[in-house]
């Protein structure tokens, strides 16, 4: 009799010690995705000034508002990333501006008012993009207020319209930079810290957010560009620097 409840003692505690390591294991799996910099997690409550610069020339295209080409891209002045604890992806807050831009398909002379298109703020997320937490990591622009992401004027005779507004959102691949060389970061493979990371703009990708331990998909105004009922597309990379600190995206 005693050896048979030793038997079944050694059998619970078995039961009990494999859920354990499976509840550690799945906590794991919902840590983040996370900043670190200099070897820290960023937490919630702290902030990073964050600067930006094109890496390639960036293009915004539309049906009718004709195509967009800028070879300059930073963040507008007060860009930060915020942290995160728990269950809980990190994220942020930005102003994108492209200058130096030129426009094609609107007419002869057509030119963005003011030379410089400029976004709303918007909420930074990071993000993954599928429901799986696995493959690339993401980082989301997202209007911070309303829908609108950005609002622009066209200026010239010839401009087939006149005011543009670009509703949604979209998303970029995470990368770091090895001496200009790229590395893609993918769950369980991110790259080590880096005094420069970026971001590729990928278009028609739906996007999850860790909230609280959930996943949580962003709704499909949220997962695209978009003006006068019709796609936007934008191509291009962005190098991002935390003002010479080391950093990167992780999930554990």
């Amino acid at each position: 009799m005693r050896s048979m409840f030793r038997t079944v003692l050694v059998a619970m505690l078995s039961v009990l010690a494999l859920g354990a390591v499976a509840a550690s294991a799945a906590q794991a799996a919902t840590e983040g995705p996370f900043y670190k910099i200099a070897g820290s997690r960023l937490a919630s409550g702290e902030t990073k000034e964050v600067t930006s610069k094109a890496y390639t020339g960036f293009t915004i295209d539309n049906s009718l508002a004709g195509e967009i080409g800028c070879t300059q891209q930073k963040f507008a002045s007060g860009a930060k990333l915020s942290g995160s604890t728990g269950a809980n992806a990190g994220g942020g807050t930005v102003t994108l501006e492209f200058s130096n831009c030129t426009v094609s398909g609107e007419g002869e002379g057509c030119q963005i008012s003011g030379g410089t298109l400029k976004t709303q703020p918007l909420t930074v997320k990071l993000a993954y993009l599928n429901s799986t937490r696995t493959g690339h990591l993401a980082m989301a622009f997202l209007p911070a207020k309303g829908t609108t992401w950005a609002e622009f004027q066209y200026t010239g005779s010839g401009c087939k319209v006149k005011a543009v507004k670009i509703t949604g959102g979209i998303a970029a691949e995470l990368v770091a930079f090895r001496s200009e060389k790229l590395e893609v970061n993918e769950v369980g493979k991110e790259p080590a810290e880096t005094p420069a990371n970026g971001v590729e703009f990928i278009n028609g990708h739906s996007i999850w957010v860790e909230e609280g331990g959930k996943l949580v998909k962003k709704l499909e105004a949220e997962e695209r560009l978009e003006a006068f009922g019709g796609a936007v597309t934008m191509a291009g990379t962005s190098k991002l620097e935390l003002g010479g600190s080391e950093w990167g995206v992780y999930t554990k």
